[in-house]
């Protein structure tokens, strides 16, 4: 008997895209566990930025949308925004939270770059956290990092960013 092939309508999903949805799926299981409803009082949604020339996007949750007072919150190096997932709720009766994944890290674009030395690597985290804050519009806000994010944090602060009324240090990276 000869085998027949048959051609069918379907799609074969792009397999990055499979591990993201996947991801994402896991991301709001433990975000289920914060203590806020999804949707509700704890969004999560891609901020398209323009960097470097180039459509990117940074991965965001967002809860506490009836407070003045902003907390913006970066995670370390290999980790996500899901990391504070146990401190939302409490921070949430005091700020408006915002947890990011940083630009080519966790479930944000993940852009093609080259690095020829730390400062060109530092000035990819401060430029595309610049270019997120002007598309959210944020003028004023506390700013909170772990580890690389602590680094992070404590960089966008001293150089120059006025709009950092104060920073919260969770064992950040590079600091003695």
């Amino acid at each position: 008997t000869q085998m027949q092939t048959t051609t069918t309508d379907q799609q074969i999903e792009d397999p990055t895209t499979t591990i993201r949805n996947k991801t994402l799926e896991f991301e709001r299981q433990i975000l289920s566990f914060s203590g806020l409803k999804l949707g509700k009082e704890l969004h999560i949604y891609d901020v398209p930025i323009e960097f470097n020339g180039q459509q990117e996007y940074i991965h965001t949750a967002r809860c506490g949308d009836h407070n003045k007072e902003v907390l913006v919150l970066f995670h370390g190096y290999g980790g996500s925004l899901v990391l504070y997932y146990k401190m939302l709720k409490e921070l949430s009766k005091r700020f408006q939270v915002y947890c990011i994944d940083f630009l080519g890290l966790s479930l944000s674009s993940k852009p093609k770059v080259m690095f020829k030395d730390e400062n060109d690597t530092l000035q990819f985290f401060l430029g595309s956290i610049e270019k997120w804050v002007d598309a959210v519009g944020l003028k004023e806000f506390y700013l909170g990092g772990h580890s690389l994010g602590g680094y992070i944090a404590a960089c966008y602060t001293l150089f120059g960013h006025k709009t950092v009324k104060g920073m919260y240090l969770f064992s950040p990276a590079g600091i003695t």
